[in-house]
């Protein structure tokens, strides 16, 4: 009989191959190096490192991993920590970066538009969150710096913050930036372990609209200025606005409308195109102009969600210094038709509202919206007669799809077509 072949031995393969930690000042942090591959598959030396200098840590005693115990994080103790493992046949190495700094904020839905110029100046309204506020030490103001495109920054400025909680909106108004000059905007946190991650973005200087503001009128996405409509930069693509005479004549088939609401071939509407490289869950926004009502409204608009891989159609409101809430999702095939969606919201202050394409499963997912009206007061309401044509005020006759909305609804959102 033969003799079984020994096992080859193999270098180690460890992990985490790098881990960044945060913690609070004070509290203890385990790091721990284990072997996830190996022959042998125990540690024979690990050696342990703070910023290159050697540390002291107990032999290992024939286990798969090493630990290193950090009783209080502190600034002398923050670092980067090397742990290397041997099993006698090769070495891996694990990273570990431990600090009590702050996450970084982020930037959030933002007034599209400077809110206010005054002959060579304007002022813009910075809006963020805070990404893990909770991990470390409270975070006690932020570093804003802003520096004009090209030239020298300003002296910083520090906004104070009283309290933090994840999700909270926080704002700072941007004032006396120079039209039409560009500026960098850098954010730190700061905690009383020092500066956190920072974060930094771009704003730029857009002509205020010349046109009125749209409450009480309709949209028809006709002009090229969309009725001071923009496209979110935090989502993963466009809307686009598009016409008979515009549109791919390549497109996809059995999806997406092929004219506007008035069905002539020069009326326009926004679409999303959910053909590749758009992937399920890709996310375009369309953000309104911020409207400095505060009133009952009712927001009307149409939608086509034809083909069979349509994803969501979601409307949020964003009122001021809140987070934005969902007001309607609509999702499914709902036919080759358009249709109507009255929603009514109440908001508490200035606001927005947002139309979020969601792409669905495959590229026969087009959306589109048309025709979009803000009007004071209640949403009409009307009984729905299954699988008949309603009409509604100061409309025509509504075709409705199989499956009416209200079986496809969440109970909690309530659309007044009823």
């Amino acid at each position: 009989m033969g003799m079984e072949p020994k096992p080859q031995p193999v270098p180690p393969v460890v992990e985490p191959v790098s881990l960044d930690i945060r913690q609070a000042l004070g509290r203890s942090v385990t790091l721990r190096c284990s072997m996830l591959k190996g022959n042998p598959m125990k540690v024979a030396t690990a050696v342990w490192r703070i910023n290159g200098s050697l540390l002291t840590v107990p032999p290992v005693e024939q286990q798969e991993y090493s630990e290193y115990k950090m009783d209080n994080v502190s600034r002398e103790t923050s670092g980067n920590y090397e742990c290397s493992i041997s099993n006698d046949v090769g070495v891996a190495t694990c990273l570990f970066q431990v600090s009590a700094k702050a996450y970084n904020p982020e930037f959030y839905y933002d007034t599209p538009n400077p809110i206010r110029k005054q002959s060579k100046n304007y002022s813009y309204i910075l809006q963020w969150t805070q990404k893990e506020p909770d991990a470390v030490d409270p975070i006690l103001s932020y570093r804003l710096d802003v520096q004009q495109l090209n030239h020298r920054p300003l002296p910083p400025k520090y906004i104070p913050v009283k309290k933090m909680e994840k999700g909270m909106l926080l704002e700072h108004l941007l004032i006396d930036l120079k039209v039409p000059h560009s500026y960098e905007v850098r954010l730190t946190p700061l905690t009383r372990f020092g500066a956190g991650d920072m974060a930094t973005r771009i704003i730029r200087y857009t002509e205020p609209l010349s046109s009125p503001n749209p409450v009480d009128n309709t949209c028809h996405f006709e002009d090229e200025k969309v009725c001071g409509y923009t496209q979110d930069t935090t989502d993963n693509f466009d809307w686009i606005r598009q016409s008979s005479l515009t549109y791919d004549p390549k497109r996809t088939a059995n999806t997406g409308p092929t004219m506007d609401l008035s069905g002539t071939q020069e009326g326009y509407y926004m679409f999303i195109e959910a053909s590749k490289p758009r992937v399920k869950g890709d996310k375009a926004r369309l953000i309104s102009p911020v409207y400095n009502v505060t009133a009952k409204f009712c927001v009307s608009y149409y939608y086509h969600m034809y083909g069979k891989h349509i994803g969501f159609l979601n409307l949020w409101v964003h009122v001021k210094n809140k987070q934005p809430t969902l007001a309607l999702s609509l999702s499914g095939n709902r036919g080759n038709t358009w249709q109507q969606a009255h929603v009514p919201i109440n908001p508490a202050g200035p606001f927005q509202i947002i139309f979020e394409g969601v792409c669905g499963s495959g590229f026969e997912g087009d959306i589109a919206i048309d025709d979009v009206t803000l009007k004071r007061g209640d949403c009409p309401r009307k009984p729905i007669v299954p699988n008949k044509a309603v009409a509604l005020p100061g409309n025509g006759a509504l075709p409705l799809h199989k499956s009416s909305l209200y079986g496809l609804l969440p109970s909690f959102l309530y659309v007044l077509l009823r």
